[in-house]
């Protein structure tokens, strides 16, 4: 009951600093589909590889919800460097070319009863960018051999757009996005954008709801920094300043943009 509340009224970011549980209690599978390499191609929307984007797709099964949707971001860590990132190119971190035709996933898409968003659309974003669907860096990038590409939030636009050509997004009522880790990170930084750019007209509530993604900026035990430091590389990497909470980056301190990567700060 409490999750239902959520999509009560209108729109609002509530912060979730626990892990849900991710084992499906159903077998209702969720279908591969991919962006076509056409459209991939042609608005540089690509995965680290260069294989278009995916999400994994099951319809509404409750004719009661034929308009709602929950929209989930696949977590992952981060590439902190351009060599990790040549590396997670060659997983399905980095690529959709070696995905499973099917998926079946828990929590918030679980299609088991228990679950009060079961009858709804359910979609899951797969994650292979590498920066949370936040970087944007017009030129390939090689390291070990391997050429990459930061698109991540060209990714996010054009599978919003995917839904609502191909799968009836365009007459969404109501909506929850949601994520766990890296995805957790992904609702944080992306609900504000998606609810003023992404969504139709025909949405009357949206809500947001991040898992496990307030990752905390601090030393380690050692006093020294390290997460905060990588994090920072991803940023400037993956060129993210205009793919953040555009509210933190206008607030920030010049050159100190790179923390509205963190939760916290965005």
């Amino acid at each position: 009951q409490f999750l239902l509340n959520l999509l009560q009224g209108g729109h609002t970011m509530i912060p979730l600093l626990f892990s849900f549980l991710l084992s499906p209690t159903a077998i209702n599978a969720l279908t591969l589909h991919k962006l076509s390499s056409e459209v991939a191609n042609s608005t540089g929307a690509v995965c680290l590889d260069g294989s278009p984007p995916a999400v994994y797709f099951d319809p509404a099964s409750d004719p009661k919800s034929n308009t709602s949707w929950v929209i989930f971001f696949r977590g992952g860590g981060w590439c902190y460097d351009e060599d990790d990132c040549a590396d997670r190119s060659l997983t399905d971190l980095g690529s959709t070319n070696q995905l499973d035709s099917e998926l079946t996933y828990g929590g918030p898409l679980d299609s088991d009863s228990s679950n009060p968003f079961a009858g709804f659309n359910r979609v899951l974003f797969w994650y292979c960018d590498g920066a949370s669907f936040s970087g944007d860096l017009a030129t390939p990038v090689s390291a070990k051999g391997h050429t990459m590409y930061f698109r991540g939030h060209r990714i996010l636009d054009q599978l919003f757009n995917f839904l609502a050509t191909d799968f009836g997004f365009s007459q969404a009522t109501d909506v929850l996005l949601t994520g766990c880790s890296a995805g957790g990170l992904a609702t944080f930084m992306h609900a504000d954008y998606i609810s003023s750019k992404l969504l139709p007209p025909s949405v009357s509530r949206f809500k947001a709801l991040p898992l496990s993604g307030f990752f905390l900026m601090h030393d380690t035990i050692y006093g020294k920094q390290l997460y905060s430091k990588q994090m920072k590389h991803v940023f400037k990497m993956q060129n993210c300043t205009h793919n953040v909470n555009e509210n933190c980056i206008n607030s920030s301190i010049t050159g100190e943009e790179w923390r509205c990567i963190f939760a916290n700060e965005t």
